[in-house]
C-alpha cells in the first residue's frame, strides 16, 4: 500500500509539472486544450485527495489501518478510477496537441512572401530580420499566436529573398530558415534557440 501511494505521489507530482510545462511554453496556445487539462488536473486533485486519506490513515499504525481497511479500500479504489480517468484524458489530450503541433507547423511553413530582396544585400537584411524576429518571439519562453504569425512570414520572406539573390553559396540558410520556423511552430523552443545561433554564424558579414 504504501508504495503504491508514493508512486501515485510521484505520477501526480510528474502530470502536474507536464501541464506546467506545456502551459509555460505554449503560452496563449493552452487555451486550445484548456478544457482536456482541467479534466486531468480534476483527476489528479481526486487523486492526490484519496492519496492523502491513505496516507494519513498509514501514519496512525497498523492497529488503525486495519480498523480503517474498508475506508483504505474505498479511497485505493477512488484514487485508482481517478487514475484510469486521467491516463484516457491524457491520451484524448497528447492525440490533440499532435494533431496542432502539426497544423501549426503546415501553417507557419505555407505562409507566403510579402517582400523578396531585389539584391544578394537585400536578402541578408532580411535573414538579419528574421534573426531578431525569431529572438524577441523567444525571449519570453513561450509562443503566441501573434509571435509564431510575426515568425513565419518573416521567415518566409528571408528564404524566398536567400533562393532569389543568395546565389549558390547561401542556398542552404533558406533550409535553415524553414527548419527554425518549423521548431518554434512545435514549441521546440532550445533547438530553435540553438538554430538562430548556428545561423546567425552563418551569414556573411554584411
Amino acid at each position: 500500500m504504501q508504495v503504491t501511494l508514493t508512486n501515485a505521489e510521484e505520477a501526480i507530482a510528474l502530470a502536474e509539472s507536464l501541464i506546467g510545462t506545456y502551459n509555460q511554453v505554449y503560452g496563449e496556445y493552452a487555451s486550445e486544450t484548456l478544457s482536456t487539462l482541467q479534466a486531468i488536473e480534476a483527476d489528479l486533485a481526486v487523486m492526490a485527495e484519496n492519496s492523502q486519506a491513505i496516507a494519513a490513515t498509514l501514519e496512525q499504525g497498523s492497529k488503525a489501518a486495519s480498523a480503517a481497511m474498508v475506508q483504505i479500500k474505498a479511497a485505493a479504489d477512488a484514487a485508482a478510477a481517478s487514475a484510469t480517468q486521467a491516463q484516457a484524458h491524457s491520451k484524448g489530450w497528447l492525440t490533440k496537441v499532435q494533431g496542432e503541433l502539426e497544423n501549426r507547423v503546415t501553417g507557419a511553413l505555407a505562409t507566403q512572401p510579402t517582400e523578396i530582396a531585389a539584391d544578394r544585400q537585400g536578402a541578408l537584411q532580411s535573414a538579419a530580420k528574421y534573426l531578431e524576429t525569431v529572438r524577441a518571439g523567444l525571449a519570453d519562453g513561450k509562443v503566441s499566436p501573434a509571435e509564431l504569425t510575426q515568425i513565419a512570414q518573416s521567415g518566409a520572406n528571408a528564404s524566398a529573398s536567400i533562393k532569389a539573390q543568395g546565389g549558390p553559396q547561401l542556398q542552404a540558410l533558406a533550409g535553415s530558415i524553414d527548419g527554425i520556423t518549423k521548431q518554434v511552430a512545435r514549441g521546440e523552443l532550445p533547438q530553435a534557440k540553438k538554430g538562430v545561433d548556428g545561423l546567425a554564424s552563418s551569414l556573411p558579414r554584411r
